[in-house]
């Protein structure tokens, strides 16, 4: 299961340093973001009204997801259970994108810090997982029914749909001089997910041992930030603040052709004792 580490005692101690960071993280995460939902004001002087609702909305996927289905990773992995790694780095993958935006957003509240730390520990962490693990073990676990062209290309997809709707953003926003409130989006989707998308759906469609490694964390990632935005909305028209259908129109559809890509990407897994 892992590169390089042969004895019992290597591996009790990667498994140690690993699961001693989920449970800082978890602590962290209870903190940051049961504050942003249940907190009074905690983004309020921050962001738009729009955005609020959003991030409350972001906050209790966090909750009611992200912190169980990394409890569930971590035991997963603790047993050698192949769908634990890309679970746990699709949780990670979620929390570094939210709570980057947060920390360089300059959300300087009384949390900051803790946006830091969710941050910084979920990069981290998602670094030591992936290259720690084998991945031609975890190739040899993926079941010959894996979708993989199929999944490549909604990667493809996702990539084309969103460059376009970005770059259209970014070239208004060089023409007008006036900066959106989403540009941190734009350059984090541009700069870091668009691209690992890209290379997800190129190792994939080469039958490369770490596309299926990392085309599980992406559609955990992705389809956790889909349930975020949909649910934003619900709490914007719940607050009497303008619905962005448009936005929806996007997501929704996406979201679901992730969801059912998911299923099959972890239906073809094999569990490995």
């Amino acid at each position: 299961m892992l590169r390089e580490i042969q004895t019992p005692s290597q591996r009790k101690n990667w498994m140690r340093t690993y699961t001693t960071l989920a449970s800082i993280l978890i602590g962290f995460l209870l903190v940051t973001a049961g504050t942003g939902l249940f907190g009074v004001n905690t983004y309020d002087n921050f962001a738009p009204a729009k955005y609020v609702q959003e991030s409350r909305a972001q906050d209790l996927i966090t909750l009611i997801l992200g912190i169980p289905l990394l409890v569930v990773a971590v035991s997963g992995v603790r047993k050698e259970r192949i769908w634990g790694i890309p679970l746990w780095t699709g949780v990670l993958a979620y929390e570094l994108y939210v709570y980057s935006i947060y920390a360089f957003g300059e959300v300087y509240n009384a949390f900051f810090l803790g946006y830091v730390a969710v941050a910084s520990l979920s990069m981290y962490s998602i670094i030591g997982l992936l290259t720690g693990i084998d991945a031609k073990w975890f190739q040899e676990s993926v079941g010959e029914k894996m979708p993989r062209r199929w999944i490549g290309g909604f990667f493809i997809l996702i990539t084309l749909i969103f460059a376009m709707i970005w770059l259209g953003q970014v070239m208004n926003t060089i023409e007008t001089g006036i900066v959106d409130s989403g540009h941190l989006i734009f350059v984090f989707d541009l700069v870091i997910v668009l691209p690992a998308f890209t290379i997800a759906a190129l190792k994939l469609f080469r039958t490369q041992a770490f596309g299926d490694l990392l085309s599980g964390m992406l559609l955990i990632k992705f389809d956790s930030l889909c349930i975020a935005i949909a649910l934003g909305q619900l709490f914007r028209s719940l607050n009497n603040i303008e619905v962005e259908t448009g936005l929806l129109s996007v997501f929704i559809p996406l979201g679901l052709i992730g969801l059912i890509f998911t299923g099959f990407y972890f239906k073809n897994l094999n569990t490995k004792e």
